[in-house]
């Protein structure tokens, strides 16, 4: 099964928001997450 991370949708919530994991993500994948959030925040 597919997933996808929506970079273009990132947005500030608040901490009460945070109810329950709604996925896992591991290895390559949580890599390319971590780079695209790197370029895209241009750290």
């Amino acid at each position: 099964m597919k997933s996808f991370a929506n970079m273009q949708g990132l947005q500030a919530i608040q901490h009460h928001e945070l109810n329950d994991p709604i996925g896992t993500i591991y290895g390559e994948a949580l890599e390319e997450v971590k780079n695209a959030l790197r370029f895209s925040m241009e750290l």
